[in-house]
């Protein structure tokens, strides 16, 4: 949960959909196929992402314990002032998504954020969802 006034500038510079017609996928992939593609039209995927995105990596290790996990890409966000944590899916929202990626932004926060960032924001890209289904969770 972000604060209001970090909530509603965020909502006004993230998306709720992004067209990647860019990459030319006119059939199903695998995630690690669609991470690929994204990296290789890093540039078209900057742009559609809006303005003041940072890139920082794919496939973005955190540890915890003895245990490594991986975002699939990980950008700055100039103006918000945080990390944007974005997860790659192929199949519609499932409610475990969710719960995964709220376990990377506390480790993110936990570990990578500076003291000046605000906290940081997590995409779940899927090619489908339920509205009422991703609100609750």
């Amino acid at each position: 949960m972000l604060p209001v006034h970090l909530s509603e500038q965020a909502s006004e510079a993230l998306k709720s959909e992004y067209n990647l017609d860019f990459l030319g996928i006119n059939k199903p992939v695998l995630e690690r196929e669609l991470e690929n593609r994204l990296i290789e039209n890093i540039r078209d995927l900057l742009l559609e992402l809006g303005y003041g995105f940072s890139y920082i990596g794919n496939q973005y290790r955190l540890r915890l314990n003895q245990k490594e996990y991986f975002i699939d890409l990980l950008f700055y966000h100039r103006f918000l002032k945080c990390l944007v944590a974005i997860e790659l899916k192929t199949v519609e929202f499932e409610l475990e998504f969710a719960g995964k990626m709220n376990f990377y932004l506390d480790l993110l926060d936990e570990q990578k954020k500076q003291p000046d960032d605000n906290p940081s924001i997590g995409i779940i890209l899927c090619p489908t969802k339920d509205n009422i289904e991703v609100e609750y969770s």
